[in-house]
């Protein structure tokens, strides 16, 4: 992947999982229409950051170098999946309490806060946290009737 980017404007859909496919994630800066993301396993690095201009449902970062603060998914209000397992992403769980469209999250990576922040994805079917460092109430889950698989 180039860090230009310029030229991938009309890009909506880009699934590049389990490929040697590297570079930087600056090249989706300009990527203003990209809605699915998938990265996993991939030799992609850079700040996540350059995802806010992208109106993203689906992030799958799972297994790269991509770092930077996850108060980004804040630009995300229709982000469905967001699976941040074993990347370079810190921050506060409480960024994720406005995406209420969640339907999967996997954090396992360096974030931390109250679970409270998910008091209102009525819609998560999937959670793993097991390698982030929340704590609260599991109660925080009561409404949240589609949940299938926990892992804290």
């Amino acid at each position: 992947l180039k860090a230009d980017g310029a030229n991938m404007t009309e890009l909506r859909h880009l699934d590049l999982a389990h490929t040697k496919v590297s570079g930087d994630m600056q090249v989706f800066q300009h990527s203003t229409k990209l809605r699915y993301l998938n990265l996993e396993a991939t030799q992609t690095n850079g700040d996540i950051e350059y995802l806010r201009a992208c109106p993203l449902k689906h992030i799958l970062l799972r297994d790269t170098g991509v770092g930077g603060n996850i108060r980004v998914a804040q630009a995300f209000p229709d982000l469905t999946h967001l699976d941040l397992q074993n990347t370079l992403i810190f921050g506060d769980i409480g960024a994720l309490e406005a995406n209420q469209k969640m339907q999967g999250l996997w954090l396992g990576t360096s974030v931390v806060g109250d679970i409270a922040a998910l008091r209102r994805t009525e819609y998560l079917e999937e959670l793993d946290l097991s390698l982030a460092d929340v704590f609260g109430d599991i109660q925080v889950f009561e409404h949240t009737k589609s949940l299938k698989k926990v892992a804290l």
